[in-house]
C-alpha cells in the first residue's frame, strides 16, 4: 500500500506539486471572529447628536417631549462650544462663511444680480433672466473664485458644525412632526433661525421662520386669548407659552421681510408681509426703498446700520446692488476716481478684480473705457 501511494506521487508532475505547496502557504489562516456578544460589548462611543435619525425617514425616537428638550440641550452645549473654540470675530465669521459655501444655492440666487434692474412680476413664477450687455463690467466673473483647501483643524471645525446644524433639522422636524407650539418650541426656534441666519443657510430658516410665525405664534395667541376669557388662573399655569413677545414677532418677521426683497427678489411680497405683519422698523422700509429705486447708497449705508441677522439676510442681494452700481458706472462714465468706484461699489479694487472687473487702474484712476480717436 505504501509502494502504491509513493508511485503515485511520483507520477504526479513537480508544477503541480509546487503550486500546491504554495497555495498551502499563502492561505490566511482561519481565526473565528468574535460573537454577536462580544461586539455588542465592544462598539465604539457614538455622537450623542448622532442617536436619532431625520423624522421625515421614519424616526419617532424623537416624538417625546423630554426628548426633544435633552437634545435642545446637548446642540446648544455644542454650539456653544463650537464658537468658543473658533475663538469668536472673524474667525467665527469665516467657518458660518465656509458653510454657506458648502450649501446648495437658492433657487433665486440665479437671479439675484436682476433684483434691483429688473423687479419680477408677482404673478410670475419664474424670475426674468438678466440680460449682459457688453459693457457689464463683471461679465466675466459674477462669483468669487473658490477659496483654498482648509487645514485640518478648519476641516474639522467645519465637520463639527456641518453635525451640529443636521442635528438642528432633526429638532426642527421632530417639533413639526408632534405640532408642538409651546413655550419649548417657540425657544428652539428662535434658537434655529438665528443660527441658520449666521450661517446664511436658507433651507433651513426658511421654513423655520413660517413655521415660527404661521403656526407656533398664532396658535399660541389664541391658546392665550381662550385661556385669558375663561380663566386668569389657567394662563398663568403657562398656558400660551408659545406666543411672541412684540419685539420678537417685529424682529423676526422683519427677517421674512429683508428674506423676500432680497433673496427672493419678490418686492411686492416683500411690501404686503410688512404691512401684515406690521413691521414699522424705519431701517426695513428704507432698504425696501433703496431696491425699489436703485439707490445703491442708501443699501450700503442701511447695511453698515443694521444688526447682524439682518445684515446677513440682505448679504442675498449685494451681489445684485453692486452689479447694478458697476453698470451703472460703466453707462456714464469714461474714467472715475478709485475712491469714488469703490464706494459706490462696496469693494476694494483689488477684490473687483478677483470679481472679474475687466476696468483699467492708471494710479488713483479707473479707466472705464477709452475714447476712440479720429484717424
Amino acid at each position: 500500500m505504501a509502494s502504491m501511494y509513493q508511485s503515485n506521487f511520483d507520477e504526479q508532475p513537480l508544477s503541480l506539486i509546487s503550486s500546491q505547496m504554495m497555495a498551502a502557504q499563502t492561505r490566511p489562516p482561519y481565526k473565528r471572529g468574535a460573537s454577536s456578544a462580544w461586539n455588542r460589548l465592544n462598539q465604539p462611543p457614538s455622537d450623542p447628536l448622532e442617536q436619532y435619525g431625520l423624522p421625515s425617514k421614519g424616526e419617532t425616537k424623537l416624538n417625546d417631549f423630554r426628548a426633544q428638550e435633552k437634545f435642545f440641550a446637548k446642540i446648544q452645549e455644542r454650539y456653544m462650544k463650537f464658537c468658543g473654540s473658533t475663538g469668536g470675530g472673524d474667525a467665527l465669521e469665516k467657518a458660518f462663511d465656509q458653510l454657506s459655501l458648502s450649501e446648495p444655492p437658492s433657487p433665486s440666487s440665479s437671479s439675484s444680480s436682476a433684483i434691483i434692474t429688473t423687479i419680477p412680476s408677482p404673478n410670475s413664477r419664474h424670475p426674468p433672466t438678466p440680460t449682459h450687455h457688453l459693457d457689464s463690467p463683471l461679465r466675466n466673473s459674477p462669483r468669487p473664485p473658490a477659496p483654498a483647501s482648509p487645514s485640518r483643524a478648519a476641516d474639522t471645525s467645519h465637520s463639527e458644525l456641518i453635525l451640529i446644524f443636521a442635528a438642528m433639522r432633526k429638532l426642527r422636524e421632530s417639533i413639526v412632526a408632534t405640532a408642538r407650539t409651546d413655550a419649548f418650541a417657540r425657544k428652539a426656534y428662535i434658537f434655529l433661525i438665528h443660527a441658520a441666519i449666521l450661517a446664511r443657510a436658507w433651507h433651513a430658516y426658511h421654513p423655520a421662520l413660517l413655521y415660527l410665525l404661521t403656526r407656533i405664534h398664532p396658535a399660541s395667541s389664541s391658546t392665550s386669548s381662550s385661556l385669558s376669557s375663561s380663566s386668569p388662573g389657567a394662563l398663568a399655569a403657562g398656558g400660551g407659552g408659545g406666543a411672541l413677545s412684540g419685539p420678537e414677532l417685529r424682529e423676526f418677521a422683519s427677517y421674512r421681510v429683508l428674506d423676500l426683497a432680497c433673496r427672493e427678489g419678490d418686492l411686492g411680497a416683500a411690501f404686503e408681509a410688512r404691512a401684515r405683519w406690521g413691521v414699522g422698523d424705519r431701517r426695513v422700509e428704507g432698504v425696501l426703498r433703496a431696491l425699489v429705486r436703485g439707490d445703491w447708497h442708501a443699501f450700503w449705508r442701511l447695511r453698515r446700520a443694521v444688526d447682524g441677522y439682518q445684515r446677513k439676510v440682505m448679504d442675498w442681494a449685494e451681489e445684485g446692488v453692486r452689479l447694478h452700481a458697476m453698470k451703472c458706472l460703466g453707462m456714464t462714465y469714461n474714467q472715475a476716481e478709485r475712491r469714488f468706484v469703490e464706494r459706490c461699489a462696496e469693494a476694494g479694487w483689488e477684490e473687483l478684480k478677483r470679481r472679474g472687473c475687466g476696468w483699467e487702474c492708471e494710479g488713483e484712476w479707473i479707466m472705464i473705457r477709452k475714447r476712440k480717436t479720429k484717424s
